[in-house]
């Protein structure tokens, strides 16, 4: 499970290296979130986790249920 999170992390990575995959906030948001002390709102809502989100339709089977674990 720790390899298979791993290696989807990595590749959500290069896809944000690539330009295919678009962050949903910039710096400048997270610097004004801040300030204002509202992290919560774009940190810590489930849309725009960090952590990648391992389950979508391209997974094969057996991996499909590695995600969901």
């Amino acid at each position: 499970q720790v390899v298979f999170a791993l290696n989807q992390t990595l590749l959500q990575q290069e896809s944000l290296r690539a330009g295919s995959l678009q962050i949903p906030y910039t710096t400048e948001d997270l610097i004004k979130h801040y300030s204002c002390g509202d992290l919560s709102s774009i940190i810590f809502s489930h849309d725009t986790s960090q952590v990648p989100n391992f389950i979508n339709a391209t997974l094969p089977a057996h991996e499909y249920i590695t995600a969901k674990e």
